[in-house]
């Protein structure tokens, strides 16, 4: 075998026993207003989970934090954002150099806390912010 085609034969190799990483971050939106799942989350993240919180902005609505990989020996690094929509709130999970599933796994976690802790999703608040002004015609007046 030449020099050129061991090369690629072990590079091709490396390629192929590497773990498939996250390419994006992991979404989900849920039905309860910013105010109530900010405290949720960083319980979550800091006592059930054991994460090192590295850094977190209320008012922005971010958490940095570090945590051990099962079966590693270097911490890895995530994010988890929340994003004010009315009465609901976008959750983003980032954990750029762990498999795909680790994300959803955590976000999947961290909906089941909400939903424990704070009961049944809040009522869907219209899109549509000049639904609620809307008044129906008066019946029976011309």
């Amino acid at each position: 075998m030449t020099r050129r085609a061991l090369f690629g034969a072990l590079t091709l190799a490396a390629f192929l026993t590497q773990p498939p990483h996250a390419h994006a971050k992991r979404t989900e939106d849920i039905a309860f207003p910013f105010a109530d799942v900010w405290p949720t989350a960083v319980r979550f993240l800091r006592v059930d989970e054991g994460y090192t919180l590295v850094e977190r902005d209320e008012q922005a609505g971010y958490i940095l934090f570090r945590f051990m990989p099962p079966g590693q020996r270097k911490e890895a690094q995530g994010s988890l954002e929340l994003v004010r929509h009315g009465a609901h709130t976008e959750v983003i999970v980032a954990m750029p150099t762990m498999p795909e599933h680790h994300e959803r796994v955590l976000i999947e976690r961290l909906l089941a806390k909400v939903k424990r802790e704070l009961g049944n999703a809040a009522p869907s608040a219209p899109r549509d912010p000049g639904a609620m002004r809307r008044t129906p015609p008066d019946a029976g007046t011309e």
